[in-house]
């Protein structure tokens, strides 16, 4: 390996161990303990419930394991050409994201301006990172994988990978990989 090889995977390093502990500085923040995953001998997956929406709001559901951290809203570089629900773009440590509205993406409706209480919910999801815009993240769930309940005919059926009830609150448990998905590749460049 020569000598920039070597500072490169320095620097790897670095960048892991700085998600590792942003990761485990969200899941302290969520208030997460550590699970027996063979709990009740069912596979468990953690969701983080997010509520989304300014007129008409709704429970989202996470995969925590796709979260890197949880940060207060901030500005956003506008772009043109792209749907109604992608505010725009940010920079992430070198690397451009796109900032999805969730409210926005589920509803199609153009989203209300961004306030100081949202949050933006970093993610990665194709090796990518992305920005997923919220209200507020609320707590975490344990769910068991076969808890879920299929989507037919569901609202939003095109993200939602399977609804839970939660204290009498619908959760609809989204997929990263098709919020992201529909996202233009230019607004994913690695370009900052």
């Amino acid at each position: 390996m020569t000598p920039t090889d070597h500072l490169e995977v320095a620097r790897l390093q670095q960048q892991v161990a700085r998600l590792q502990t942003d990761n485990a500085m969200l899941r302290r923040r969520l208030g997460l303990v550590t699970l027996d995953p063979d709990r009740d001998g069912e596979a468990h997956r953690l969701i983080a419930v997010a509520v989304v929406g300014s007129e008409e709001t709704f429970h989202v559901g996470l995969p925590v394991e796709a979260i890197s951290e949880v940060v207060a809203a901030a500005a956003v570089s506008p772009l043109e050409g792209v749907p109604v629900w992608v505010r725009g773009s940010i920079n992430l440590r070198g690397e451009t994201a796109p900032v999805i509205d969730v409210a926005a993406r589920l509803t199609e409706v153009p989203p209300a301006a961004l306030e100081p209480h949202h949050q933006m919910v970093v993610v990665r999801v194709f090796n990518r990172p992305a920005v997923l815009v919220v209200d507020q993240v609320e707590r975490l769930l344990s769910v068991a994988s076969d808890s879920l309940d299929r989507v037919d005919g569901v609202a939003f059926s095109h993200v939602v990978v399977g609804v839970l009830q939660d204290a009498g609150v619908q959760v609809q448990v989204l997929s990263l990989e098709a919020l992201v998905a529909a996202v233009p590749a230019d607004v994913q460049s690695e370009d900052a």
